[in-house]
């Protein structure tokens, strides 16, 4: 049975977006956004007549279901906070332990983990976004998981341990390579030359790897052992040491994977 309302504490870039999304659910009513500083209160507002905003002290007891959305830190913080509460309090990290929750004395908790890089100025297909769920027992997995189902056609139950593996391996492909376009940009600026010549390149290497695995679709001189354009490459980064050491880096676990 899905809750007529439930309350989001944070007003980031992830409460935004889940609150967008929990918005066009016609079973729930009501969404409160709870936040100490409610910097983001007109933009929350205007989400849907739904939302409503108000400080943290004004933490509903009753409200059968509450996101906690904060940074990783803060987590233990909002949870000590709020430990009198009986029904379902979730946290969206990748990384953090449901345990957290345990200790404090919590029943009903678990993690709500959607697999996606949130901006407030990007709009996100829900359907779309994998959300990762677990609980402290096997009837809350199916609750929270019946909860992301109103949001996302693919959900799944992991373990804590299967979660934070999932994130490694998302600040990889995202965080990791968003950086490296980053500096690709950067190196391309100072030598006069514009980003956006890449975009093509990017969108195959993108297009690629949904139809082969990415160690087959790798290519490159490290994936050739190519010596000569390696080292001529690193020569002309001489100028900016630590791209030099990142290039170094990576072709060299490049070249030891294949060779």
């Amino acid at each position: 049975m899905l809750p007529e309302k439930l309350q989001i504490i944070g007003e980031g870039n992830v409460a935004y977006h889940l609150a967008k999304g929990f918005s066009l659910i016609s079973e729930i009513q009501q969404i409160n956004i709870l936040s100490r500083h409610r910097r983001n209160k007109d933009l929350f507002l205007s989400i849907s007549d739904k939302v409503n905003c108000h400080d943290l002290e004004e933490f509903d007891l009753e409200t059968p279901v509450t996101f906690i959305v904060v940074s990783d830190d803060a987590i233990p913080e909002i949870a000590e906070y709020f430990r009198n509460y009986h029904y379902f309090i979730l946290h969206t990290s990748g990384s953090t332990g449901t345990a957290i929750f345990k200790d404090l004395g919590y029943r009903n908790f678990g993690s709500f983990y959607p697999l996606q890089t949130f901006s407030l100025n990007k709009e996100v297909n829900w359907k779309e976004i994998p959300i990762f769920v677990n609980s402290n027992n096997d009837s809350n997995d199916q609750s929270i998981k019946e909860l992301a189902l109103q949001l996302s056609d693919i959900t799944q139950v992991v373990s804590d341990d299967q979660r934070l593996n999932i994130h490694i391996g998302a600040v990889i492909v995202n965080n990791f390579v968003n950086h490296l376009f980053s500096l690709s940009e950067s190196w391309l600026n100072k030598n006069d030359l514009d980003f956006n010549i890449m975009m093509p390149l990017i969108r195959e290497t993108i297009n690629k790897i949904e139809s082969i695995s990415p160690a087959k679709a790798q290519t490159g001189p490290a994936m050739r052992d190519d010596k000569k354009i390696i080292q001529r490459h690193i020569d002309a980064l001489s100028a900016n040491p630590n791209l030099q050491n990142i290039y170094s880096m990576i072709s060299k676990s490049i070249t030891e994977q294949y060779f």
